[in-house]
């Protein structure tokens, strides 16, 4: 299970920092942890949003089609989050 492989590991990203674990504990279900291969699409424009993402290892690109633009995410950051905020669609 995810939880055993990254102990504590929610309690360093950057969007829970300085956060209680006891806290985080009550917002964060272990079972919605999941690893991502090398090169697997995590999302796509215009998908629904329904939370946001945690990157507790690795790196992600979040290419953006509309100028080409491409954004580097690493360990303990965070993304997604305006579309949540916004309720909107992928972006």
């Amino acid at each position: 299970m995810l939880q055993t492989k990254f102990p504590g590991e929610l309690k360093k990203n950057k969007l829970l920092a300085g956060v209680d674990e006891a806290v985080i504990n009550t917002f964060f279900d272990p079972r919605e942890l999941k690893q991502k291969r090398e090169g697997e699409i995590i999302y796509r424009t215009g998908d629904d949003c329904s939370g946001i993402f945690l990157l507790m290892k690795g790196e992600v690109r979040v290419k953006y089609s509309s100028n080409n633009y491409v954004s580097k995410k690493q360990s303990n950051d965070f993304f997604g989050e305006k579309e949540l905020i916004e309720n909107t669609r992928r972006i």
